[in-house]
């Protein structure tokens, strides 16, 4: 894989961990910062809002995801980004 496309993928990498870490500890507030006006996504997220522990499983597959991508670059010989 080349520099570039190990950048996004470390990129995606830490979105996915740090989303999924922030949606684990507070899965309620996290979801209520995604509300907009009214209409089908309100109602989608009105849907996880009451649903927590659902948001909790979604969020440990975004963490374990993004691990995932990060450990699958170091496969492999040692590899420099010049």
């Amino acid at each position: 894989m080349d520099a570039g496309k190990r950048r996004i993928a470390e990129s995606a990498s830490m979105m996915l961990i740090g989303e999924g870490v922030l949606a684990l500890w507070r899965p309620e507030a996290h979801c209520r910062l995604w509300r907009g006006d009214a209409g089908p996504w309100s109602r989608l997220v009105d849907w996880f809002v009451d649903r927590p522990n659902v948001v909790r499983a979604v969020a440990a597959a975004e963490v374990a995801t993004g691990c995932w991508l990060a450990f699958r670059q170091e496969r492999g010989p040692a590899r420099s980004v010049r």
